[in-house]
């Protein structure tokens, strides 16, 4: 019997990471709200890898039975993290309540009273994904700056 440390299990973990469905083209095509027009593709493909290794690290499995059928959580929670990431930088639109074309004026929602993944539909699917397929008491602690 070959006992793995726990290194050795976070590499295997982190290994399985290469094989995503999630790549720059399919976030563009989820982004409905422009949030990716001006943004470098080898930037989304950072965000993706960020948003893999968070959905990773919260203790998401590459595929679960959900209801008889095999879904692939990993790469949903990746593709709704990095969505979230997109949403919740600043400078991203995130909030916008009202623009106003001929005189520039825009109102914007106040989100900093809202939990982290509270503050985009993109993080509330991924907090929803979470409970779902991992289902273990929360340990993500959001240290705001």
């Amino acid at each position: 019997m070959m006992v793995l440390k726990h290194g050795q299990k976070l590499r295997q973990r982190l290994s399985s990471m290469n094989d995503t469905t999630t790549t720059v083209e399919l976030i563009k095509k989820l982004d409905t709200a422009g949030m990716t027009d001006d943004v470098p593709d080898e930037s989304l493909e950072a965000l993706i890898e960020n948003a893999r290794m968070i959905a990773v690290s919260d203790g998401f499995p590459k595929v679960k039975k959900l209801h008889g059928a095999e879904m692939p959580a990993l790469d949903l929670a990746t593709r709704a993290m990095t969505l979230h990431l997109l949403a919740t930088q600043d400078g991203a639109g995130s909030g916008m309540t009202f623009e106003k074309v001929d005189v520039l004026e825009n109102h914007y929602a106040d989100t900093s009273r809202l939990k982290w993944l509270q503050r985009s539909p993109w993080g509330q699917l991924y907090w929803r994904l979470y409970q779902d397929y991992v289902g273990n008491p929360v340990k993500i602690r959001i240290i705001e700056h």
